[in-house]
């Protein structure tokens, strides 16, 4: 008898195309399907923001179909993610930062249809914990990408079962040969990812460069990346701005040429180490990077073994770490070479397979069925004029949609949010608790024999 084929299916926004959640998307898509899936990825579609088609040319080869929100309420973005859902049968639902998949899966599990969802977390976010937690009723799997998320969402009461770490690998490329700085040069420093203020702190590069420039410390300053702030920093920064790269062209001749790669992510945002500092570890371009929450738990970013760390937002103490590898070439070689040899632990096709192992774990299991009233968010409010009116919500959305009267958003978040838990904000004390879980962590898998297990649980695997 011949195997059933698995199917999966990925639902995510559509409004931005270049970014590290999509070069996962696009990598896992393609491996799953290597391995045997059939893999669809379902983009959603806004009045204005969110754009499939701009999606698919980025990223062609796989088995594409929308979701139309346009109509722009809650009701109609569920609708949405439901019809694609009930004709696709999927075994798999995969909720990628698209906080209506969720709620519509849920809701279709509380009416007994058979069907896995699993929720993805790519960064160390407060409200996206939230999320989890609101929704651990529906989840078949919560996995993130750094052993802080499922440590941290098993100590809040997520059950210990239903969670999973598959830590995030790099596709590295054979460098022939560094092209070394010699000691008479400036020191050669590259920013790499979104040019956005809030997610990436990228207005620190001016300062940055101020305090560099006062200490006497010659260099060059490269940026390589787009985003919603890249006008502002050009306004506000001497550097040689790149644009978008490609990833081969970023490790084989960009990462190169540079001697640190600087990253300056707040405290709290990142899922971890970004995966351009695994690429830029493979290359031997030391990172020097903000001492964020989520950035050692991992393992490869390692103080004064692998890269240089500052305090998030602390300029003069990011241009300090950078005139000690400017003034100490042994040193600078010594983090060099140790990130050579961690990034080797660390590679996409482990972190991929880790992920096909987790999603094929899911799929086999018999789906997570809610209990009547364990799912808070499958009834949403309204959310317009005639919502409010008292017509049903499958009425207003069929008004919306036949007379074409879609809202307008600001962003793309707001048009398909990647959230809809009620946003709150963590305590200095709960702060104070995933910093020092995350260095607990880090020393815990520092003393393992192998840095890069990609699969892993809390630690207590029951309920």
């Amino acid at each position: 008898m011949a195997a059933v084929t698995m199917k999966i299916l990925f639902v995510t926004y559509s409004h931005n195309i270049l970014g590290g959640i999509e070069v996962w998307l696009d990598t896992l898509a393609t491996h799953l399907t290597a391995k045997g899936w059939q893999a669809t990825i379902a983009l959603a579609r806004g009045s204005r923001f969110n754009d499939p088609e701009r999606f698919r040319r980025q990223w062609p080869g796989h088995r594409y179909v929308e979701i139309d929100g346009r109509t722009g309420t809650n009701e109609g973005r569920m609708l949405a993610v439901t019809r694609v859902i009930e004709r696709l049968e999927p075994n798999v639902v995969v909720a990628v930062s698209l906080a209506h998949a969720l709620a519509a899966t849920g809701r279709l599990k509380l009416n007994r249809f058979p069907v896995k969802l699993v929720m993805p977390i790519h960064a160390t976010s407060w409200q996206a914990f939230e999320e989890a937690l609101s929704f651990s009723s529906v989840l078949d799997r919560c996995i993130g990408v750094n052993p802080l998320h499922a440590e941290w969402l098993a100590r809040s009461g997520f059950p210990k079962s239903q969670l999973g770490t598959v830590i995030n690998g790099a596709r590295t490329f054979q460098v022939a040969r560094r092209q070394e700085r010699a000691a008479s040069e400036p020191i050669r420093l590259l920013f790499v990812g979104r040019i956005h203020d809030e997610s990436k702190r990228v207005f620190d590069l001016p300062a940055i460069a101020t305090e560099l420039r006062a200490r006497g410390i010659p260099f060059r300053l490269t940026v390589a990346g787009d985003g919603p702030d890249a006008d502002q920093l050009r306004q506000r920064l001497n550097a040689e701005f790149l644009g978008w790269v490609e990833q081969a062209e970023l490790q084989l001749d960009v990462l190169p040429r540079h001697d640190i790669i600087l990253i300056t992510s707040p405290l709290l945002g990142e899922a971890g180490p970004p995966l351009v500092a695994l690429e830029a570890l493979a290359a031997g371009t030391v990172p020097v990077i903000s001492d964020f929450i989520g950035v050692r738990a991992p393992g490869s970013i390692r103080d004064r073994e692998t890269a240089l760390l500052f305090e998030c937002g602390n300029t003069t103490q990011a241009a300090r770490r950078i005139e000690e590898l400017y003034s100490d070439p042994a040193l600078w070689q010594r983090l060099s070479d140790a990130g050579r040899e961690t990034a080797r632990e660390f590679s996409l096709d482990h972190s991929l397979e880790c992920w096909n192992e987790q999603l094929t774990e899911v799929a086999e299991q018999p789906p997570l069925m809610p209990m009547e009233g364990t799912f808070p968010l499958a009834k949403v409010e309204p959310s317009g004029r005639l919502d409010r009116g008292g017509l049903p919500p499958t009425v207003t959305d069929f008004l919306r949609r036949t007379l074409r009267r879609y809202p307008s958003f600001p962003n793309g978040w707001e048009e398909w949010p990647g959230t809809i838990a009620p946003p709150t904000q963590p305590t200095t004390e709960q702060l104070a608790q995933l910093k020092l879980l995350d260095h607990q962590i880090a020393e815990s898998r520092q003393n393992s024999s192998v840095l890069a297990r990609s699969i892993l649980r809390p630690e207590g695997n029951s309920d």
